[in-house]
């Protein structure tokens, strides 16, 4: 409905990154992001069409968003963005993975089919694989480490060997990365139905433990009797089982799987749920104890200490 709105001689104008994607997946796109050559202008002509209003923000440091937003539905958005390096092929080059560089242009608002792929993001969704568009792709924004987890748990996909190890190289950056933007990617994450999977290659890069640095005493952190694996094994054991019922709600919960499903499955429960079967033992390493009588290891108290380190990763991250 907001390109229908577009009337007369538009400039140079193509719809790029994550809904193009989605289109080929077959998914219902998400985000609409349009680049242009006069982004703010053509903004503004479709906040005045649309009776809608522009809020500017950067999406990435020095690199202007025009959001044009339907006024009293918020969730309805449109962005446009300015060409970036002067073409088109530069403008993708400088996105984050492959299958997010492909472009579809718009003529008198109406999508062409007629895709626009410099990068090969065409094969590699094909082949369910997640690629870097370039060594500097994580430097000039480090949030898309996290990205990279997430969109592989959102769409079932395997991270290609390359980018990984440049993930691990520059997991450092993400220090300069605002906490709630780490938040928001940390609750999609968590909230997608393959996130387990990936907990494990999350820490092994060495992201997770950036994140979530009180992670790194659970891991060798051996129990008692009543545990077949340590702290931090056992840990992403409940993070599995715990996503294994979410996804399968009404299988466990019967005739009552739908009234489960409407009420645990709302916003950002499942990924609350799940960083809490995660962390839900954070205390244990600090509470380590080994009785003198029976040898026992034991964890007293470690109930409260888990929810004090919880809440103090919570104000971190705001």
């Amino acid at each position: 409905t907001w390109l229908d709105s577009i009337t007369g001689e538009t400039p140079e104008l193509y719809l790029v990154g994550g809904a193009v994607r989605d289109i080929l997946l077959g998914r219902p796109p998400g985000d609409m992001d349009l680049v242009s050559r006069d982004a703010v202008g053509l903004a503004k002509r479709l906040a005045v069409a649309c009776d809608a209003a522009v809020v500017t923000f950067e999406k990435l440091r020095g690199e202007p968003c025009y959001r044009v937003v339907e006024r009293g539905k918020p969730d309805n958005y449109l962005d446009l963005v300015p060409m970036r390096g002067g073409s088109l092929e530069a403008d993708l080059a400088r996105r984050d993975f492959t299958v997010n560089a492909m472009a579809l242009p718009i003529a008198s608002g109406v999508i062409v089919d007629t895709l626009l792929d410099p990068l090969q993001g065409l094969e590699d969704l094909r082949h369910r694989c997640l690629r870097m568009t370039g060594p500097s792709a994580f430097p000039m924004d480090p949030l898309r480490i996290l990205r990279a987890f997430r969109l592989a748990a959102e769409l079932d996909f395997e991270i290609e060997a390359a980018t990984l190890a440049t993930i691990r190289h520059t997991v450092p950056e993400l220090e300069r990365t605002a906490p709630e933007r780490i938040l928001s990617e940390l609750l999609k994450f968590f909230k997608a139905p393959g996130s387990a999977r990936l907990t494990t290659l999350l820490e092994a890069t060495g992201v997770l433990g950036a994140v979530l640095p009180e992670i790194t005493p659970m891991q060798d952190c051996p129990q008692n009797a009543y545990h077949h694996k340590d702290v931090w094994g056992h840990s992403l054991l409940v993070l599995e089982n715990c996503e294994q019922i979410l996804n399968h709600l009404d299988e466990v919960f019967g005739e009552a799987g739908p009234a489960v499903r409407n009420h645990l499955l709302q916003g950002n429960r499942p990924a609350i749920l799940k960083l809490a079967g995660l962390l839900h033992d954070l205390g244990k390493p600090v509470t380590r104890g080994i009785r003198e009588d029976t040898g026992r290891i034991t964890f007293y108290g470690h109930d409260a200490v888990d929810a004090e380190m919880t809440e103090t990763i919570g104000r971190r991250l705001r």
